[in-house]
């Protein structure tokens, strides 16, 4: 289908989609219902087994299946923490159809890799088994699906395989602890007392793990792994008939008795009351400081919760730029901060700011951290702010619309989980655009600003310190932390100031070149040019992904060619492209001319070249090829993007001689 055809039948849609709402009142939407993607099919099987199909041809001629059961660590008694992990592991070893050792031979005559083309991961609150089949042909949906069903409710679960497995299994465990387990293992109690979440983390613990028995398997499974809480997620270029009717096949003879059990209560509370937390790391080279809230999951069903969720993301996008403008200007005292609003499992909601800093900035980042969040809160937003997050927010969905037919189908699957894993439903892109273009405009800053002063309210919130164990590095106490974050929230702050900004990438277009030689190279069918300044082309066309162009700019460079007394220099001198600046624009200015393009221009360095990448949208590209134009004719380094790699550069060498790459 033709791009131009693509975009008048999105068009079509959108129109539609706001003609067939046009006659609802004010009330009626705020209460309606969410639509849901007319293209995914959900049913459920006469023992509760439930399926998502979506009929996909990205990437053609291939199907990928998920199987999520709705039970992971959270739901472990005590004593068996670590059993839902083990019991993933156990999937492998052995079930009707494929007796232990024959697993492996039978992803080969597949023409998949064992641990590539197959994976498995196991959360708080699901466990999910991945499959990407190499052709839909019937035989080859039906052997996936088979391999799906036998994890389901006919594992082997032989005492051999679980006495020969736990040494596997110990062995991630060590192999996990690293700096950021060991901080989760100290700080998940003291954010969490109480709670089941504190006390099951997937991977569990060494003293249950050396102790399961085959029973304990036996028991986990008969009881969690029940028809009603699996859901077999498809997405695949094939008819969505013919995916129903296998897995109808596979699954329908599953038979249980007694209901699905309810999941337990993770036993979450919010805070009461401020806490302060220290935690210390051998192996950390930076500070980090956070201010943390965690709240029951508040349901997003109708229109009316839709709306609250984009002024909660407006506020936080709106945020998050100001922070990263601090830090480009070099006015930050934190080397990266950023606030973010996200579940934490099912029924929890995370609202966060945090910063990372010099071990010996901590102080001045976490007050940097409050004082920036405080000054949204007491002061609000600009209008000229958010008429930018509008632009933003817009863009990308229209980006997304009319890219999703060619998206990859990982991504939907990805959707589709997060979508099953806090109870909603997934929309297609288009929907999405439809709910923007009739909610964007009639939102004000005033209403941004009371949703976020709301939701990242100073009382009942952690304030956590993360800091490195070395010399010259003195730990506070929670009583000084305290006093840190209380001065902070008494210290006045100011509104934010926003500044005018340049209008225009150039100030005279540049003038069109030549082309003075052409060829084509047909095998590849790729175009060669020569252009009249001796630049070189290579053009190749190809609707694998819809409405997207991509262009790379290759320079001759890199490290190759740096002196040892020069390491380091072109990674400096790429910092000119990547946080893009000139003599006449910095990069806040180029950020902001930028925001609401469909095209994105990055940066990267080579062992021999410096690569800038123009990638986006047709009718984008002139926007991604003006600024590789301005940079590669004028790009200049500022000092703050400097001084920040320094930093982050010496941190991350003293961390590079303190840990070990598996």
């Amino acid at each position: 289908m033709a791009p131009v055809l693509r975009r008048l039948i999105l068009t079509l849609f959108v129109l539609w989609f706001c003609l067939s709402w046009s006659h609802v009142t004010a009330a009626e939407e705020a209460d309606a219902f969410l639509p849901a993607d007319p293209a995914l099919h959900i049913g459920t099987l006469a023992n509760g087994v439930t399926y998502w199909v979506r009929s996909h041809a990205t990437p053609p001629g291939k199907i990928t299946l998920w199987m999520r059961v709705g039970t992971g660590s959270l739901n472990e008694a005590d004593g068996q923490e670590g059993l839902a992990h083990y019991l993933e592991h156990m999937a492998f070893k052995g079930t009707e159809h494929f007796p232990p050792g024959e697993l492996i031979a039978f992803f080969e005559s597949l023409g998949l890799r064992f641990g590539q083309h197959q994976n498995a991961f196991t959360g708080f609150d699901q466990t999910t088994y991945t499959l990407s089949l190499p052709d839909t042909r019937p035989e080859t949906l039906d052997k996936g699906l088979l391999y799906f069903a036998d994890i389901a409710f006919r594992m082997r679960l032989a005492a051999d395989d679980v006495d020969r497995e736990r040494g596997v299994i110990l062995e991630e465990k060590r192999a996990r602890k690293g700096v950021q387990q060991r901080l989760t293992e100290k700080l998940l109690p003291a954010l969490l007392p109480g709670s089941r979440l504190a006390r099951r983390l997937p991977i569990g613990l060494e003293e249950t793990i050396a102790q399961f028995q085959r029973d304990d398997f036996v028991a986990y499974y008969t009881t969690w792994y029940h028809p009603a809480k699996v859901t077999i997620l498809a997405v695949g270029d094939a008819p969505v008939d013919t995916i129903v009717a296998a897995i109808t096949r596979h699954f329908a003879p599953w038979k249980r008795d007694q209901a699905a059990p309810a999941d337990k209560d993770p036993g979450f509370r919010p805070y009461d009351a401020p806490q302060t937390l220290v935690v210390t790391d051998p192996e950390l080279t930076t500070a980090s400081v956070e201010s943390l809230a965690l709240r029951a999951r508040q349901p997003v069903k109708t229109v009316a919760d839709w709306r609250r969720r984009l002024l909660e993301r407006l506020g936080i996008w709106m945020v998050n730029r100001r922070m990263e403008q601090r830090v480009r200007e070099g006015t930050a005292p934190y080397q990266a901060a950023r606030v973010r609003q996200g579940a934490f499992v099912s029924v929890t909601e995370q609202l966060s700011a945090e910063a990372e800093a010099a071990p010996a900035a901590w102080t001045a980042a976490m007050a940097g951290l409050i004082t920036d969040v405080q000054s949204a809160r007491r002061h609000g937003f600009t209008d000229q702010e958010l008429a930018i997050a509008t632009k933003a927010t817009l863009a990308a969905a229209e980006q997304a619309a009319q890219t999703e037919s060619t998206q990859d189908a990982q991504a939907f699957l990805r959707a589709m989980n997060r979508a099953l894993t806090v109870g909603e439903r997934p929309r297609a892109a288009a929907q999405h655009l439809v709910l923007l273009q009739r909610l964007l405009p009639g939102i004000t800053a005033a209403e941004v600003t009371t949703a976020f002063a709301a939701n990242f309210a100073p009382e009942r919130r952690a304030y956590i310190v993360s800091l490195p164990e070395q010399s010259g590095v003195e730990v506070p106490s929670q009583e000084a932390l305290r006093t840190v974050v209380e001065t902070a929230l008494a210290t006045p702050v100011v509104p934010w100031q926003s500044k005018a900004r340049p209008t225009t990438l150039v100030e005279q277009e540049p003038q069109p070149g030549t082309i003075v030689e052409q060829t084509r190279f047909a095998p590849l069918a790729i175009t060669q040019a020569t252009l009249s300044n001796n630049v070189r082309l290579h053009y190749r066309y190809m609707d694998f992904k819809k409405d997207h162009v991509t262009v790379t700019l290759t320079l001759a460079g890199g490290a190759i060619q740096e002196r040892a007394d020069q390491r380091g220099i072109t990674e400096v001198a790429t910092l000119a492209l990547s946080t893009p600046a000139t003599s006449r624009l910095s990069s806040s200015d180029i950020r902001d001319l930028m925001t609401g393009k469909k095209v994105a221009v990055e940066a990267r360095m080579t062992d021999d070249t410096v690569v800038l990448s123009v990638s986006g949208t047709p009718e984008a590209l002139e926007d991604g090829l003006r600024l590789a134009h301005v940079l590669v004719q004028d790009a200049r380094l500022e000092p703050a993007s400097v001084t920040l790699w320094k930093d982050q550069k010496l941190q991350e060498l003293a961390a590079a001689r303190t840990r070990i790459n598996t």
